[in-house]
């Protein structure tokens, strides 16, 4: 990996305390030399949504994360706290990004803090649930509540498109999207200083 960049990857939101061990590696690795930090979420399927947000929340100085929808109009909104580590994020995503994972990439996008690199996410966000039939066809369909992006977005139809496509197929055990992103870096105009996190 190029000085300067930290690389993340997420396996899955399940389970307590993954944005806390998140936020230790940050405060390892990230120096005032730091210019990107990847975040690899490919594969990733979701989890606990409140761990996903509190990986948001590293990144996102009071914004807003999601809005959940409901049939009789009420809306909840769910938003960042105070204080966030300044330092530009590339998100990495395929289809298999999912759920919370959809969620934290949605909501660092929406927010002007990420660029998502790879393939569109699966759309599968807590919107939707599954039945299966006894010939064992699935029916897809809408439950409560409607989970919408920081803009008022609904991705559960057609996931989070990457602002930059790249093929996932992989030649020679070439990591595309990854690669892709590291050319981002290193061509990316860089900032003066970044903001380390406070432990």
């Amino acid at each position: 990996m190029d000085p300067g960049v930290v690389y993340l990857r997420i396996p899955l939101f399940e389970g307590s305390g993954i944005a806390d061990r998140v936020n230790e590696l940050i405060c390892k690795h990230v120096t005032d030399a730091t210019s990107d930090i990847i975040l690899d979420l490919r594969d990733n399927p979701g989890g606990r949504a409140e761990e996903a947000n509190a990986v948001a929340d590293i990144f996102l100085d009071e914004k807003y994360l999601q809005i959940f929808e409901f049939r009789n109009g009420r809306c909840i909104a769910f938003k960042s706290k105070p204080g966030a580590l300044d330092i530009w994020v590339i998100v990495l995503t395929n289809r298999n990004t999912a759920s919370g994972a959809e969620m934290l990439a949605i909501a660092l996008r929406d927010n002007h803090r990420a660029t998502v690199i790879g393939q569109p996410t699966a759309g599968y966000l807590f919107g939707k649930d599954f039945a299966k039939l006894s010939d064992g066809r699935m029916i897809v369909f809408r439950s409560e509540p409607t989970i919408l992006s920081p803009t008022g977005k609904d991705y559960s139809a057609t996931g989070l498109s990457p602002d930059i496509l790249v093929d996932e197929s992989k030649c020679s055990g070439e990591d595309k999207i990854l690669g892709r992103a590291i050319q981002l870096v290193r061509t990316r105009p860089r900032k003066d200083s970044s903001q380390k996190p406070v432990p």
